[in-house]
């Protein structure tokens, strides 16, 4: 089901917005010298549980938090 959004911090924008999704990569480094010694090729989406986990940013004034706060 779609939400509605309202950016909680101008209160005005319900119209324009930009999705964040959070990505990760896996990298071992080195303990002495903190030099990243290999890195996955692949970026994973990052889940919260069995959510994608998703950010919402306003287009209007540029407030960033987690959707729950949009909706």
């Amino acid at each position: 089901m779609p939400k509605r959004y309202l950016c909680p911090q101008c209160g005005q924008n319900r119209t324009h917005f930009y999705l964040v999704k959070k990505l990760a990569q896996e990298v071992r480094k080195d303990p002495s010298t903190g030099k990243i010694t290999w890195a996955a090729d692949e970026w994973e989406e990052v889940w919260a549980g069995d959510t994608l986990f998703l950010e919402v940013k306003c287009a209007d004034c540029g407030y960033l938090a987690n959707e729950k706060a949009f909706t």
